[in-house]
């Protein structure tokens, strides 16, 4: 931890730090240890500390800290539920009995609230009309929208072409973070490497797998549970052919490339 901490004081130094943990809730007893040794020495250098989690007793050392300040999310209100359905699918008409229907199906979780929308686009149970507006395009009998999160997330993905599916899957056994160069080598064998570029650029339109970064170009799965439900929809075996031929590629660059793939 020492050194680790050496690491950031240098690097702060140059220049002001955030450093950001998220979804800390699912972290193992060593990174929480890190965590709070950090917080514990982190006023004596130019860095903040964010840490993202769900309600939990983890972590109680770091709340006694000097200058912790703490922010508690809400779930969204029918009014923050309407302003959110508003900008995601603005309408020229409101529709009331849409509302409703997003309203009481998320219950106020606005990453379940925007993939019910997602889902419900792609399925073209709305659309733009020709004034640029969202409007309803289906009868909402034949509306159907799973009960969970991960079902909708299910959805969204049996919703794409297999080409993207079999992307999405793939990319999930990277982990959430998965580099252009890794992945393209990982369907090296496959039909999908001729159109890598645009089957990763409409995973990015869908906002399943946005660019995190151009150099090197490396993707994410916008949340967790995305890449957690594609993962946990490969057969076994699939898996582990994957992971054994992720772990030759590795191997294969470890001499000259350890450093940049070591997050994986």
């Amino acid at each position: 931890f020492q050194i680790i901490f050496q690491l950031l004081e240098k690097r702060s130094s140059a220049t002001p730090l955030v450093l950001y943990f998220e979804d800390t809730h699912w972290a193992d007893d060593l990174s929480l240890s890190l965590i709070e040794y950090i917080a514990e020495r982190i006023h004596s250098i130019p860095a903040m500390l964010v840490i993202v989690m769900r309600p939990s007793e983890i972590l109680q050392s770091v709340h006694l800290q000097t200058n912790f300040h703490r922010i508690h999310l809400e779930e969204l209100s029918k009014n923050d539920t309407l302003e959110f359905i508003q900008l995601k699918i603005p309408m020229e008409h409101p529709n009331k009995e849409l509302e409703d229907l997003l309203y009481s199906r998320s219950n106020g979780n606005p990453f379940f609230l925007e993939t019910i929308v997602h889902s419900l686009k792609e399925q073209n149970y709305i659309h733009l009309n020709n004034n640029g507006f969202y409007e309803v395009a289906r009868n909402f009998e034949n509306i159907q929208i799973p009960n969970n999160l991960q079902d909708v997330v299910l959805s969204r993905i049996d919703n794409l072409k297999y080409e993207e599916q079999i992307l999405l899957k793939t990319a999930s056994v990277i982990g959430r973070l998965f580099q252009y160069e890794i992945i393209s080598e990982l369907i090296s064998k496959n039909n999908l490497s001729k159109n890598l570029s645009e089957f990763l650029h409409t995973l990015e339109k869908l906002e399943l797998t946005p660019v995190e970064m151009e150099e090197p170009l490396t993707y994410i799965f916008k949340h967790i549970i995305i890449r957690d439900v594609a993962y946990n929809s490969l057969l076994t075996s699939t898996r582990r052919e994957l992971h054994l031929k992720l772990a030759e590629i590795i191997e294969a660059k470890q001499e000259k490339n350890l450093e940049d793939l070591s997050y994986i």
